[in-house]
């Protein structure tokens, strides 16, 4: 059995305690991942379903490139789902999203791994599905909250417990999509502020969901 246990606890309180200084120091500024991002969010806009250009192999391949690790067993027909595209993409609320997760079989449409499937969704629907990996996970996972704790700030990059088959699993991500919905109601404070800012350095607004799992990514 799985020491790891999903808490959205220290998300909550990590968060709320959040002012637009501190929140802009988790964004990373100078990341060449800020770049990146927005071409392959533009990109996957032209996504459609049985593309006889293989647009959707195309966006699998550049959400891997971006990771970075080797893309391999891209399977739409995973999902579950008849047009999986069309649907990732027109899902408007936080109940849709749930919904669809729901109908989705319980292996990632990418290396059967979640974490890679999170990525391709959101990059077609940035606003409503949330990218899920290992770093995000940490922050939900009892044990690597616990060990943290025990070990101190100070190592907690060196000795955090891996979370990979915590966040690679289905219900992990359900979780974590509905919280990050759920919160994007609060309205945070520091949200807009860092939002102009990222627009004014950068040259495009991400999603609120993109600024908020950023401020969980950073560790």
């Amino acid at each position: 059995m799985s020491k790891h246990i999903f808490t959205a606890d220290f998300a909550k309180q990590l968060l709320a305690g959040l002012n637009s200084d501190s929140a802009w120091q988790r964004v990373d500024a100078g990341s060449e991942y800020h770049k990146t991002y927005n071409h392959i969010v533009c990109f996957a806009q032209g996504v459609v379903d049985n593309c006889p250009k293989g647009s959707g192999d195309l966006l699998a391949c550049a959400t891997y490139g971006w990771m970075p690790t080797i893309m391999r067993d891209f399977d739409l027909t995973k999902s579950g789902l008849s047009q999986p595209i069309r649907s990732i993409r027109e899902v408007k609320s936080s109940d849709g999203a749930v919904s669809l997760i729901k109908k989705m079989g319980h292996q990632g449409i990418i290396k059967n791994s979640w974490i890679g499937a999170s990525k391709f969704m959101h990059f077609l629907n940035p606003s409503i599905f949330p990218i899920w990996d290992t770093r995000v996970a940490e922050k939900f996972s009892e044990h690597c909250i616990k060990h943290a704790v025990r070990q101190g700030a100070g190592q907690r990059n060196q000795y955090v417990p891996s979370a990979y088959s915590f966040a690679n699993k289905k219900e992990n991500y359900l979780n974590y999509t509905s919280f990050m919905l759920t919160n994007l109601k609060n309205q945070y404070e520091w949200l807009e502020k860092i939002s102009f800012r990222f627009f004014k350095e950068k040259g495009y607004r991400p999603s609120d969901l993109r600024l908020l799992e950023l401020m969980l990514f950073h560790r």
